[in-house]
């Protein structure tokens, strides 16, 4: 797959299915990134937004040389939902301190 082409990541869904949490990654230019989150599927939501955020972040840097931020909307009790993504140039990272 040539991800440059799709573009940066715009916004990231993430939903549960009974064998695991996955995630598809909608792009700027229309492309689309799907997959299963490294993680156990009775993991809890706050586990599958971070991991869902760090497919963004890594996507982010080593195709495009952008930092990524993920904002996911208030927690609610859901199993699936759509963080936005937000670009920032040169690889770095929001200060979250």
């Amino acid at each position: 797959m040539i991800w440059e082409l799709q573009g940066p990541p715009r916004y990231v869904v993430l939903f549960s299915s009974p064998d695991a949490w996955r995630y598809s990654i909608y792009t700027t230019q229309g492309g689309t990134l799907s997959g299963r989150l490294d993680i156990p599927a009775d993991a809890e939501l706050a586990a599958a937004r971070q991991a869902a955020a760090d497919k963004v972040i890594a996507f982010g840097r080593n195709s495009f040389d952008l930092g990524m931020e993920v904002t996911w909307p208030a927690p609610y009790d859901s199993d699936s939902m759509v963080g936005t993504c937000r670009h920032m140039p040169g690889g770095s990272v929001p200060d979250t301190s």
